[in-house]
């Protein structure tokens, strides 16, 4: 017992002793302290012996050596350990199923989570007593679920779907279910075994990803952008969007086989030089925003602002290019009206200092033109300039009125004019212009 593994005596001991007190058999493993402290496993079998009278006199044994058998065991259960750990992280749930006594033979402890139930003892008797085993599947996928069991039940082929559960508690869960027939030595059906997955944050997670998705096209839609998938290698639109085919005034389908960035054949020709310079920067790894001119097939001329970023792969080449572009057609147009209306501003504003000046000038020709008229009072002749004078000096005040309102943004009151005097009126205007 010296070389018995110490942790092993007291059982070793427990079991000889029970078999040398009542002249039993028996059978017990062990580990042996052996040399250089290697630990080996032992298997003894010992029979009594006993002498003419019935006596007991001894034991006749064997000892084999089972070190490799549970050094096997012992991976064995360590794999069969991790692959139940996996299963748990997994959702993964596993089941046989005996087609010739119609009934579940097993399934794991997952399984039976998966379904609600807290261990395999719960659920096998359940499963295997009711009339109908498919009253888990939730009643909208019902009618689908029969359906492939009537078909694997004639064709004994296997079977991968998806659908939703009613577990025990009333939750609602979505699962994966993964079978493969068995079949004898004749190759007869004989049973099948297969897998059971929760899958149901997956498919949450699916439809987090539709509504992001949804969102974003509605946001894309909203603002007009579109965008798209080059592939740099082969100077190849991979992918585009519907509103950045609509910008170049073609389907998506046309764009994709016909758009080169080589002949930038939708770019404005006085465009073409520095987008085709912007791309061969992406090219070398640097992105780019840019505003040029489109032309579509049908000859309309759209203002676009283009984005675009390399994606580039493990040894630095730019492999894959996404542009973003969007049309600022009415922006550009608007910038234009705004531009047009600073500088009518920044004229009416000219135009009244102006105005003001010149009635100050007019001021005073008026009344040095009133004091003359009176000491002139007797001669004719130069009463009829100055009357002359001060009609001109009032139809430049006239002018200068309307001057003043086209500087105050004022409404202009129409007047009945005298034709006669009409040429008078564009001739100074003429002039005015003219200088």
């Amino acid at each position: 017992m010296a070389l018995v593994h110490p942790d092993d005596r007291p059982s070793v001991w427990e079991v000889v002793e029970q078999a040398n007190k009542y002249g039993k058999s028996y059978a017990v493993e062990f580990r042996l302290m052996g040399p250089e402290g290697r630990t080996l496993y032992l298997q003894e079998c010992s029979h009594p012996e006993f002498d003419e009278l019935g006596q007991f006199i001894g034991n006749v044994g064997t000892w084999q050596d089972i070190t490799e058998r549970r050094k096997a065991e012992e991976k064995l259960s360590e794999s069969e350990k991790r692959l139940s750990r996996a299963a748990q992280m997994a959702s993964l749930g596993h089941w046989i199923w005996d087609e010739v006594e119609g009934k579940i033979l097993s399934c794991s402890d997952e399984f039976a989570q998966i379904m609600g139930f807290s261990k395999t003892s719960e659920i096998i008797p359940l499963l295997n007593t009711l009339e109908e085993d498919i009253l888990w599947v939730h009643p909208e996928d019902q009618q689908r679920y029969r359906r492939l069991m009537a078909h694997i039940a004639r064709t004994h082929e296997g079977f991968d779907v998806e659908y939703r559960i009613i577990r025990r508690d009333g939750e609602i869960r979505h699962v994966r279910e993964i079978s493969e027939p068995e079949f004898d030595a004749r190759g007869r059906f004989v049973r099948s075994s297969g897998t059971l997955q929760d899958i149901t944050e997956l498919k949450r997670a699916e439809e987090s990803l539709r509504e992001s998705e949804a969102r974003f096209r509605q946001a894309v839609d909203l603002a007009k952008l579109g965008y798209s998938i080059w592939d740099s290698v082969n100077d190849k639109c991979l992918f585009c969007s519907d509103e950045y085919a609509r910008i170049h005034g073609v389907s998506p389908d046309d764009y994709i086989a016909n758009a080169s960035t080589h002949f930038a054949q939708f770019n404005h020709p006085d465009d073409q030089d520095v987008y085709i310079e912007a791309i061969g920067q992406l090219r070398q790894g640097s992105p780019f925003e840019l505003e040029y001119r489109v032309v579509t097939p049908g000859g309309e001329t759209r203002f676009v602002r283009e984005l675009a970023k390399p994606i580039l792969d493990d040894t630095g080449l730019v492999v894959r290019e996404i542009c973003t572009i969007q049309d600022i057609t009415s922006l550009k147009e608007t910038e234009t009206r705004l531009a047009q209306a600073q500088k009518m501003e920044a004229l009416g504003q000219l135009t009244g200092g102006v105005a003001h000046d010149f009635n100050n000038l007019l001021a005073v020709i008026l009344g040095n033109t009133e004091l003359i008229e009176e000491d002139i009072e007797e001669n004719r002749d130069w009463k009829a300039r100055v009357a002359t004078i001060v009609q001109t000096v009032d139809r430049a005040k006239s002018l200068i009125d309307r001057l003043l309102a086209f500087s105050r943004k004022q409404s202009l009151s129409p007047i009945t004019v005298d034709l006669m005097e009409l040429p008078r009126c564009l001739t100074l205007v003429t002039r005015a212009l003219a200088t």
